[in-house]
């Protein structure tokens, strides 16, 4: 999985990007295997004025999607781990709702067996 980090008005030091990598390795990790691109941006949105202005923005490419979530906080700690925590919420309900359940092919396939002569 590529992970890139970009950022606006916020120095990205080591110790962010580190953050960043962990806590998007963490929200992705069970389905890993379906994303292909994470592009995480770092904005502060109101300059050196203050107050909770740090925007994270995470685009996620996953086999035949994206899925975006955002999140505003004071500092880009706060804000990266909230937005991974709405990335994973997300990721788990678009795969799991567009996985087939065992249910629906059993549902089918007795369907068909009932409708030969």
């Amino acid at each position: 999985m590529n992970i890139e980090v970009r950022a606006t008005n916020v120095e990205v030091s080591a110790a962010l990007e580190e953050h960043v990598h962990k806590k998007v390795r963490a929200a992705l990790r069970l389905h890993r295997d379906n994303v292909v691109r994470v592009v995480v941006r770092i904005c502060d949105v109101n300059g050196p004025s203050g107050g909770r202005d740090m925007h994270c923005h995470i685009i996620a490419r996953l086999q035949g999607r994206s899925l975006v979530v955002h999140d505003l906080a004071d500092d880009p700690y706060a804000a990266v781990t909230a937005a991974a925590a709405r990335l994973a919420e997300l990721t788990t309900s678009v795969i799991e709702r567009h996985r087939v359940s065992r249910d629906s092919l059993r549902y089918v396939t007795n369907v068909i067996r009932s409708s030969e002569p």
